[in-house]
């Protein structure tokens, strides 16, 4: 047998108001519960050009990477198969902060924009653990008592 694995990433998107970009799936295990947008990987993809990418799929916002903020894995994920998430941290540039949300109504239930700090300080929003954990993350990286990961490249 060979490893598998998926690698899943998200994009915690702020903008100059504080407010974080949050996402509800249209058939979501959790009801009622927004998340962070993203997806797998592409086949040689990287973790910036995935997060962007899939960011701008489920939202229509153009979001820039800035950093790694945290990464989980389980042994046991989809089809007996492990999984590696990445929670990044993306920002917009001056002349993006007035894109406007769009998504597909067949995989997005809603789209919204809320305040960061009232997002992490709302255990009850948080189902999975990594969510909250990343949205305190951010604050500490934003408030300059953290620092994101980079990710390295080495070429072979």
């Amino acid at each position: 047998s060979y490893a598998m694995s998926t690698i899943g990433v998200g994009g915690l998107v702020v903008n100059k108001k504080r407010e974080v970009l949050l996402v509800q799936e249209r058939f979501a295990y959790f009801k009622n519960y927004f998340k962070l947008p993203g997806g797998c990987l592409d086949m040689g993809e990287s973790i910036e050009s995935g997060v962007e990418r899939e960011v701008f799929e489920e939202t229509g916002i153009r979001a820039h990477f800035r950093g790694i903020l945290a990464f989980t894995y389980k042994e046991q994920f989809r089809f007996g198969h492990a999984d590696v998430y990445f929670g990044c941290l993306m920002s917009l540039d001056e002349n993006e902060e007035d894109q406007k949300i769009t998504y597909d109504p067949g995989e997005i239930a809603a789209c919204k924009w809320m305040s960061l700090d009232e997002w992490a300080n709302s255990p009850e929003k948080h189902p999975v653990p990594i969510t909250l954990h990343l949205a305190r993350l951010a604050i500490d990286v934003l408030d300059g008592r953290e620092q994101l990961l980079e990710p390295d490249r080495i070429e072979v």
